[in-house]
């Protein structure tokens, strides 16, 4: 799966944008840790594929995530 498919949103592919979250940011690392489409503003987790809203913001490595009852 590519990052336009795990944001799925109708946007153009070049609006995707991947987001790193640098020092000072609690859960800084070195890499990406979200997608976003600037276009409508909607945001991804990396690693837990969530949708993340407001300022809500990718634990590093999907950590800490409730985990889902089959």
């Amino acid at each position: 799966m590519n990052n336009k498919e795990l944001l799925n949103c109708p946007c153009p592919e070049d609006q995707v944008m991947m987001v790193e979250y640098g020092y000072p940011h609690p859960e800084s690392w070195d890499g990406v840790s979200e997608i976003k489409c600037l276009e409508c503003g909607k945001r991804v987790g990396r690693w837990s594929g969530r949708v993340l809203e407001g300022d809500d913001y990718e634990n590093r490595f999907g950590r800490n995530l409730k985990p889902t009852l089959k």
